[in-house]
């Protein structure tokens, strides 16, 4: 196999990896963003990409298509967590 050939095989399995763990995240009026699911629980977003009017109505997209919604946002320092929870480990509702 080339060298060529060999990277662009590993490259394919990255893609396909990350895309096990990103999300679709609707928090805000447009199209929606992404999300990178850090735990089976836990979703990492952007602080732009939650508009706090809205936090009641976030949609989460999962891969496989299913759409489990989120119960509460948390926004520590830069970033949102799409959850539940005090101790910011959301849970699905």
């Amino acid at each position: 196999m080339s060298e060529l050939t060999t990277i662009s095989n590993q490259l394919a399995d990255a893609v396909q990896a990350a895309g096990a763990w990103t999300v679709r995240v609707q928090a805000r009026r447009g199209p929606p963003a992404s999300g990178i699911a850090l735990a089976s629980d836990q979703i990492l977003t952007a602080d732009h990409v939650v508009d706090p009017a809205r936090e009641d109505s976030i949609r989460i997209g999962l891969p496989d298509g299913s759409e489990p919604r989120p119960i509460r946002v948390r926004a520590p320092s830069r970033s949102s967590w799409a959850g539940q929870g005090e101790s910011q480990t959301p849970v699905w509702g």
